[in-house]
């Protein structure tokens, strides 16, 4: 092996190998000089192919060369518009590096990486532009640099001279000195307008926003309702102090007594859970990346060891009465068979499959159940799953009670 080859298997091989796992935002610029010698090194080998098959006459092979290079004039535009739906299929291959879950509420940042062709992708302009119409007067909107900050405050405002009441801010998730703002100042910013009633917005209540509401302090006191932009796009604006004390209660403790007299809705927490068995994780899990369905974005997730794992709300009353019962739960690819309960009684006929191709809202709706005065506990056992699931998780978001009927 020649020098000069040497060299260019010394500059790939390292590149390579060491940007493949290296987590960057940007590894195609970085694997750039990898690509260069890739290509370059295949046109030798494409050329002796080729070569040899013209040279040796064999008419098979001749065919599928042509036919391939045909192919593979429309292959790269059919495979970059499908990528990002490919991508969002979390069965797939792609789904790692093509999916869209941080930016479900915003737009198809998936599809503006992968699709070279921007032609009629008009998402970005459109998002700012309903940030621009919708934010009231004097508005703090939060943002962070892989989202839309630099488009509103660069672009818009400071070029274009748009809405320079609104305050726009950076989250600083890199951890670079100067690059926006750290933990300390987006809690006090976040606390003064908590206090002062003032239209406090973030853009997300992922990541990395996530991280740094997990560490604020009296952080079950700030709660996020959606704000919409439009039918398919969202932000999150804060609950002030002035709107919590004021707006309907959903967040009940499980040693709260419940209402008989009118219907109200749930929104469970790991405050409702009375007790579970055989499960390996118990968490409150995020679900802002797949929807707006799940009440304040958020579900109780519950990973089970075994059949026959269980978890139970209480729900405590102050008289017998019958209602109809909706329980708001997720279905995903990984979800088992459970059978529901109340009191011990089964209120299914048949266990409900929880199984679905993709992660989606499902309602369970029942009429005409019977309420004991004082403790109910509603279980979710796991019975069983289906052939195409690979698990048997549970999830659930909340439960709405309607159609009260008191008992004398």
């Amino acid at each position: 092996i020649s020098e000069s080859s040497l060299g260019v298997l010394f500059t790939f091989l390292p590149v390579l190998i060491f940007f493949l796992f290296f987590n960057t935002w940007d590894k195609f610029l970085f694997m750039m000089p990898t690509f260069i010698i890739f290509i370059f090194c295949s046109s030798f080998a494409v050329h002796y192919i080729v070569h040899h098959v013209w040279l040796k006459k064999f008419i098979l092979l001749r065919a599928a060369l042509i036919a391939l290079t045909l192919l593979s004039l429309g292959w790269n535009f059919y495979f970059y518009a499908h990528l990002a739906k490919w991508g969002e299929n979390p069965n797939s291959l792609w789904n790692s590096q093509y999916n869209n879950y941080n930016f479900t509420n915003i737009y198809h940042c998936n599809e503006f990486l992968a699709n070279p062709n921007k032609r009629d992708n008009r998402e970005i302009e459109n998002f700012c532009h309903l940030i621009l119409q919708k934010l009231p007067p004097k508005a703090e909107y939060w943002d962070d640099d892989s989202k839309m900050f630099y488009q509103l405050e660069t672009y818009y405002q400071q070029v274009n001279r748009q809405r320079p009441d609104i305050n726009i801010r950076m989250i600083n998730s890199w951890g670079f000195e100067g690059w926006g703002a750290d933990k300390k100042e987006f809690t006090l910013r976040l606390s003064k307008a908590f206090n002062s009633g003032k239209d406090f917005f973030i853009v997300s209540t992922g990541y990395p926003f996530n991280n740094y509401l997990a560490n604020v302090p009296n952080k079950e006191k700030y709660t996020f309702r959606k704000f919409f932009l439009d039918d398919s796009r969202w932000i999150y604006k804060l609950v002030t102090n002035q709107e919590r004390n004021s707006q309907e209660k959903t967040m009940w403790d499980r040693w709260d007594i419940l209402p008989t007299d009118k219907p109200f809705i749930i929104d469970l927490s790991m405050d409702n859970v009375l007790n579970f068995n055989e499960g390996t994780a118990l968490f409150q899990e995020n679900m802002s990346n797949f929807g707006p369905f799940w009440k304040n974005d958020d579900q109780i997730f519950f990973s089970p060891e075994k059949l026959g794992a269980q978890i139970g709300f209480l729900l405590r009353f102050d008289q017998t009465f019958e209602a109809d019962i909706t329980l708001n739960c997720t279905t995903s690819y990984d979800y088992g068979i459970v059978e529901i309960l109340l009191n011990n009684r089964t209120l299914t006929a048949e266990p409900i499959d929880l199984y679905s191709t993709n992660i989606y809202f499902k309602k369970i709706k029942f009429e005409h159940i019977h309420f004991e005065n004082g403790n109910n506990i509603l279980s979710f056992k796991v019975v069983g799953k289906n052939d195409a699931s690979i698990a048997m998780k549970t999830g659930i978001d909340s439960i709405e009670i309607t159609n009260n009927t008191r008992q004398k």
